[in-house]
Order: C-alpha cells, then sequence, then structure tokens
C-alpha cells in the first residue's frame, strides 16, 4: 500500500532560504517517507533564491521512518523539472537534493518512464547531481527512465546523475541515460561524468543501460573516486 501525487505542474515559484543547510524543493522541502509513496507525471519550473541550501528540483530531501525500514519514492510518467539559480548552494539536483539521512534514516528512490531536468546556473560551488546530490548511507537510487538533463554545463563539483555515493549506498542505471549536455569544470577526485564521488558504494548498470556521453570527449572518469561503473 502506499500514497500518490499525479498530474502535478507548478510554474515559477521562487523558494528563497533563509537559513543555512536547509531543505527547498519544488514539491517538497523534507519528505518523511511513512509509506511508500508515487510522484506521475509532475512539471516544475523555479528559482532558488537562498544561498547553501539543498535544492531538488522536486524533493529537499527523502528519508525514511527509521533504520530498520526502506520505503519507496516512486517517480514516474513524463516528469520534469526546471531550476534557475545564481546562488552557491550546498547541493543541488534534478529530482531529489538528498536521499537518506546517515544510515539513520535511508530511503529507496526510484526514477522510470521519462525524466527530464533542465538546470540554469549551475557553475557555482556545491555538489550537482543531474536526479541526486548526495546519497547517505544505506539509501538506494535506481534510475531506470530515459533520462536527459539540459543546460548543464560547466559544472564545478559532482555528476551528471549523482553527485556524492556515501558509504553502503547503492545506484543502479538502466534505460537510457543522455548526459551528452552535461559539461565539468574540473577532472579531479569530486567530479564525474555519471558519479562525482563515492566511499565504499555499490554502483551498478543493467544489462541493457545505454549511457549517452558528454558531446566533447574529455579525460574524466564516470566515477570521479573510482574509474568506471561495474556493467
Amino acid at each position: 500500500s502506499g500514497s500518490n501525487a499525479s498530474t502535478l505542474k507548478v510554474n515559477n515559484v521562487t523558494l528563497n532560504t533563509t537559513t543555512d543547510n536547509a531543505y527547498a524543493g519544488g514539491l517538497f522541502g523534507v519528505l518523511e517517507l511513512k509509506q511508500d509513496f508515487s510522484i506521475s507525471d509532475a512539471s516544475v519550473a523555479s528559482t532558488i533564491a537562498g544561498s547553501r541550501a539543498y535544492y531538488g528540483g522536486l524533493v529537499g530531501q527523502v528519508k525514511g521512518e527509521s533504520a530498520g525500514s526502506l520505503s519507496a519514492l516512486t517517480i514516474s510518467g513524463t516528469s520534469n523539472s526546471s531550476t534557475s539559480t545564481s546562488v552557491n548552494l550546498n547541493g543541488y539536483a534534478g529530482a531529489v537534493a538528498v536521499i537518506g539521512n546517515d544510515g539513520n534514516t535511508p530511503a529507496y528512490v526510484q526514477i522510470s518512464d521519462t525524466f527530464n531536468p533542465t538546470f540554469y546556473g549551475v557553475d557555482k560551488s556545491g555538489c550537482f547531481g543531474g536526479v541526486a546530490a548526495y546519497l547517505k548511507s544505506d539509501s538506494v537510487l535506481e534510475l531506470n527512465a530515459t533520462f536527459t538533463t539540459s543546460g548543464c554545463t560547466n559544472i564545478p563539483k559532482g555528476g551528471g546523475v549523482l553527485g556524492n555515493a556515501e558509504r553502503g549506498s547503492t545506484l543502479c542505471l538502466g534505460g537510457t541515460t543522455n548526459l551528452s549536455n552535461t559539461t565539468f569544470q574540473n577532472t579531479n577526485t569530486t567530479t564525474g561524468q555519471i558519479v562525482g564521488a563515492q566511499e565504499s558504494a555499490l554502483i551498478y548498470a543493467k544489462s541493457d543501460w545505454i549511457l549517452i556521453r558528454q558531446s566533447t570527449a574529455r579525460e574524466l572518469d564516470d566515477i570521479g573516486t573510482y574509474g568506471e561503473v561495474i556493467r
């Protein structure tokens, strides 16, 4: 059993966070899952004005109820987010800025069907992820969709799909991941074409996964602190 929200459209909302390390999102700031929850056919266009926050195009933070449970957020249908910012953020992402909460309240996020995030002004400091900025300990992100980013140029830190995968987290890749419009400023251990950084995380792809890399070839690992994705 679970709850759902469908056919959501939010246009031209401005979010001005006034507290450091706050969570903000186009639909939810913090979503605490006491049961499975689904979002389908969502369209959000937003501007983030407050600095030093964690911002997600749909959700700021998703977390479970307790360490012993792993409730799921499913994002499906044709969903998209459009985010504009001219400020420095701690983390920013197309779907969810932060998944889980340091292993205390892990969460599972699944994205299926079609998801297309668009960004304006991502050449700021902070950790970027096309889907999520931070995947916390024991949490799971499954991207099994036609996923295409737009406007993601000159990113200073993070990855085209996920910014940072923490200890014990899991990233599963499926469908088609199109990162042809995603470019980065740096080639260091906090930047990767797919994942910016990881620490003892499991990152793997399904056998039918299709990856379309950035259109201009560059010496940049798939995973900033590892190398390639296990396929």
